[in-house]
């Protein structure tokens, strides 16, 4: 815990809507009922979604926390922020949000649970208050903890503040939750806190169809658990400072595989199932926004870029797009995401999305990979050289991904990490 806000309160009244955002640590958005899914995994996210702004095709900029979470703060990819492996941190040069709206009048709290975002990796820059005693690692359960730290931290904070709350719970271990009961009935051998070891090391290959509807369940279990969290500190918030008092941002760090390429877990690739991330922002929005869904491709790090412009602030040094501009029409960007792993430099890949054609280049072996996701959503057929990769606009995506090669990044800022730092993340499933 780092920090104080005494004294904050000689702060003026407030005069702008307080900015909550809040992240869930691998939360794929096709397992919603607000992005079409058949559980009713998330229904607080889903009235949030009805109520607010639902970005349908919103990405993550790497599929793994500490890259996309310091893209998403920053607004930078990781090619130019450079934390991009466990032993390195978001850069004190990079400008953060919670910098920013500081500067601007806010009093920032930051309340994380999970070590790749915590003041050792640079997440701390920027708050005047940042907690991250609910880093509980993989057999944690912290999300009522944490939703209890929140609305604590903010209690006496005067407003406008910025609260960024990160839940981990979706992650591995997954824990049941059987007051959900999505995970009733199964009778295999896979015990009630499913473990990287057992799925990730072990690869899967003892896994048959009902052992994985039940993984499926257990993280479903956990998703639901989380969102009763989040619908607790939004409606104690809502309460404590009225309606039209907040706005609510609400999205994924990045998603999960469940052996739809082989494998469990995340990181290293940068197919839907990993960089696709629910994004909805609600509560004092515009009322002309209310209940509008976004369906074309958008980039999480354009969050900074957007809360800045909704609190009519200089969106200067924050790259991206207004992408409350884009849900009024307004043309997208074209959308990268990298991906990476904790440890290790090989196995990385880009990728451009550009309308619904997204290419993607395997550093490793100079190769491509190209989709059609209007036809193929689910990134199956590889049109590469193929025929009807021919109808692509092939030359502009490479353009697109020759551009973004020769951004200019931050020197990169090395962290050490002790033993018991790898051993969490080797249970972690992120050292194999």
């Amino acid at each position: 815990m780092t920090g104080s806000l005494a004294g904050c309160g000689d702060s003026p009244a407030r005069t702008k809507p307080n900015i909550v955002l809040v992240t869930v640590d691998t939360l794929r958005a096709d397992h919603l009922e607000a992005y079409g899914y058949d559980r009713r995994t998330a229904p607080n996210l889903a009235r949030l979604a009805s109520e607010g702004v639902r970005f349908s095709r919103a990405m993550a900029q790497a599929p793994w926390t500490l890259p996309s979470m310091a893209s998403l703060h920053s607004s930078l990819y990781p090619t130019q922020h450079g934390a991009v492996e466990a032993k390195t941190a978001l850069p004190d040069t990079a400008v953060t949000l919670a910098e920013r709206l500081r500067e601007s009048g806010y009093a920032t709290v930051g309340v994380v649970s999970h070590q790749f975002v915590g003041s050792k990796h640079g997440f701390s820059q920027g708050f005047d208050f940042f907690d991250e005693r609910n880093s509980l690692g993989h057999e944690g359960v912290s999300s009522r903890a944490l939703t209890k730290t929140a609305l604590e931290a903010v209690r006496d904070v005067p407003e406008p503040f910025f609260l960024w709350v990160h839940y981990f719970d979706p992650h591995f271990t997954y824990v049941r939750h059987p007051e959900y009961a999505f995970a009733d009935g199964y009778e295999g051998s896979l015990p009630t806190k499913l473990t990287s070891e057992r799925l990730v090391q072990g690869g899967g290959a003892s896994i048959g169809p009902a052992d994985l509807d039940y993984i499926k369940a257990v993280y479903d279990e956990e998703i639901a658990f989380t969102d009763a969290e989040i619908g607790e500190l939004w409606g104690a918030l809502m309460e404590r400072h009225g309606s039209d008092s907040s706005i609510l941002v609400v999205t994924g760090d990045h998603g999960e595989y469940f052996l739809e390429r082989g494998r469990f877990f995340h990181g290293r690739d940068v197919y839907g199932e990993l960089i696709g991330v629910p994004l909805v922002i609600g509560g004092a929005i515009p009322n002309d926004l209310r209940g509008s869904v976004v369906r074309v491709p958008v980039a999480t790090r354009s969050i900074p870029r957007t809360v800045m412009g909704l609190l009519g602030l200089s969106e200067e040094g924050f790259d991206g797009v207004d992408l409350f501009a884009v849900a009024r029409g307004k043309d997208s960007e074209p959308v990268f995401a990298e991906g990476s792993h904790a440890f290790g430099v090989d196995a990385r890949k880009r990728a451009v999305i550009d309308g619904s054609w997204k290419l993607i280049h395997r550093l490793d072996d100079d190769g491509y990979e190209l989709y059609d996701l209007e036809d193929d959503p689910g990134e199956k057929r590889n049109l590469w050289g193929s025929r009807a990769g021919s109808e692509a606009p092939i030359e502009r995506l490479r353009g697109l991904l020759d551009e973004f090669n020769d951004l200019p990044g931050l020197p990169p800022k090395p962290v050490g990490l002790g033993p018991e730092a790898i051993r969490r993340l080797r249970a972690l499933g992120y050292i194999e």
